[in-house]
């Protein structure tokens, strides 16, 4: 993979052995990587108020895999099962795809969608930019597939420029999928689903100290 798409990965390693007799930490890849950006280089990752946001690369199925993610370890209590393919092309076009639009000015912000899934993602460019969110996450018949499923090969890109970002990606042979649109209600909804950001927020900002708490109370 690194041959494939260029990438100059200087080292790495995996750290298997973290456990004590109550617990364990999960093996921890961690890989060292060299590169340069220049201050115009750069993308936000955070959707202003006023901007259209897509998601863009792989869509995620209903038979789609998405073994090993957060998902299924909070929801199922398990981890394991098939994991999603990484697709080596696909990858190489959407960086071309994103660099093209950051030149071109077309890009506002850009998050890649890992952990969390797409929810994940979208929560973190929104809370970035203290705006709100109106739209359609769900495409699959289980409601957290679409939401938090983890696949590879997706970014969530917010843009003021719809015809020129959806150009580039057709020119690119990149799946596109038009989410929604951001604004400053301090909400996020979807599906006929509505949360108020504040309190997620608050979530996510105190998740870990809420959890090593539990830990080690």
């Amino acid at each position: 993979a690194c041959r494939e798409l260029s990438i100059p990965v200087v080292s790495g390693n995996v750290s298997f052995y973290n456990e004590c007799e109550s617990m364990r930490v999960y093996p921890t890849p961690t890989i060292g990587m060299v590169g340069y950006a220049g201050v115009n280089d750069t993308i936000k990752s955070e959707f202003g108020v006023e901007e259209i946001i897509y998601l863009i690369g792989k869509q995620i199925h209903n038979d789609s895999k998405i073994g090993s993610s957060l998902y299924q370890m909070n929801c199922f209590d398990f981890l394991g099962g098939e994991i999603d393919e990484i697709d080596t092309e696909l990858e190489k076009n959407l960086e071309k795809t994103i660099f093209k639009l950051r030149d071109k000015a077309i890009l506002n912000g850009a998050i890649d969608v890992s952990e969390g899934g797409i929810a994940g993602a979208l929560l973190e460019g929104l809370f970035n930019a203290n705006s709100g969110f109106s739209g359609n996450l769900i495409t699959t018949e289980d409601p957290l597939v679409s939401l938090f499923g983890e696949i590879t090969g997706r970014y969530i890109v917010s843009t003021k420029n719809e015809n020129e970002l959806e150009k580039t990606c057709l020119k690119y042979n990149v799946p596109i999928l038009k989410l929604g649109k951001t604004n400053n209600s301090n909400k996020i909804s979807f599906n006929g689903y509505e949360f108020n950001l504040s309190d997620l927020k608050k979530t996510y900002e105190t998740v870990i100290e809420k959890d090593i708490n539990n830990v080690w109370r």
